[in-house]
């Protein structure tokens, strides 16, 4: 009697990359938020966008493949 292991939960080497350079890219900005006590407002763009890219991992552009 073979287990079956379910195909979502084995994690492929290009997304262990991923998960990767998401957590190293939240390790940045929060260095990044740490290092400039009082950025400014401007900043608010880049950390978001930057949140949103390479952390989270969306697309820089939702309307583009």
């Amino acid at each position: 009697m073979t287990r079956e292991v379910k195909k979502s939960k084995i994690e492929t080497s290009k997304q262990r990359q991923n998960r990767h350079k998401a957590m190293e890219a939240a390790t940045v900005l929060d260095k990044i938020k740490h290092d400039f006590k009082e950025p400014p407002k401007a900043m608010d763009y880049f950390y978001d966008l930057y949140e949103r890219v390479h952390c989270k991992q969306q697309p820089l552009h939702n309307d583009k493949v």
